[in-house]
């Protein structure tokens, strides 16, 4: 089958923004992963956008502890981080 980025068809707002088919174009080179985190590239953040994201510790506002299970809580906390450090990933 066909590999896809999680929730695309069905929240898009969420995932969107990752660009996936340019990072997949990325991977399908020869670059080592190295080469390929070198060439990482920013995103701008929109409403809904739910990254997948590594930061340093330091860098993250904490968490709110009142999220639990399925609502949002993500989106939140990301609309939270990127108003802090910047607009993009």
């Amino acid at each position: 089958g066909l590999a896809q980025g999680f929730h695309l068809d069905q929240y898009p707002q969420g995932h969107a923004a990752t660009e996936f088919d340019r990072y997949w174009e990325l991977s399908t080179t020869d670059l080592s992963p190295e080469k390929i985190w070198e060439s990482a590239y920013s995103i701008q953040h929109n409403e809904g956008f739910e990254p997948y994201v590594v930061m340093s510790a330091k860098n993250v506002p904490l968490y709110d502890e009142r999220f639990q299970g399925y609502g949002l809580n993500k989106v939140s906390h990301l609309a939270t981080v990127a108003a802090q450090v910047s607009s993009t990933f």
